[in-house]
């Protein structure tokens, strides 16, 4: 069994993490709510659940093995590391400055 292809373990796994991103509060980004402005309490709140999330669909999309979904699943994968670049920039802007 190909796992890459037809099976949507990955999309699974990645929806799990979206959830438990989700649901678990980081206690730092509890703390840098009173601290930061609202984007950035947003963005550190909710862009690395968000980035799962999208991950997940692009894993489901691209598991269902029709040739033009690949582009949208690619197109979602991308979507997902601005999510996550944003995320790592707003974190190290709330860390060090």
């Amino acid at each position: 069994m190909n796992w890459s292809r037809n099976n949507p373990l990955s999309g699974w796994l990645s929806l799990v993490l979206a959830v438990m991103h989700a649901v678990v509060w980081q206690r730092d980004v509890h703390q840098a709510e009173s601290l930061s402005p609202l984007a950035i309490h947003i963005i550190l709140r909710w862009f690395p659940s968000l980035t799962w999330l999208l991950l997940a669909v692009s894993f489901f999309i691209r598991s269902i093995f029709i040739s033009p979904r690949k582009t949208l699943a690619n197109r979602i994968a991308v979507a997902a590391l601005f999510c996550y670049a944003t995320f790592i920039v707003a974190f190290i802007y709330f860390r060090y400055f």
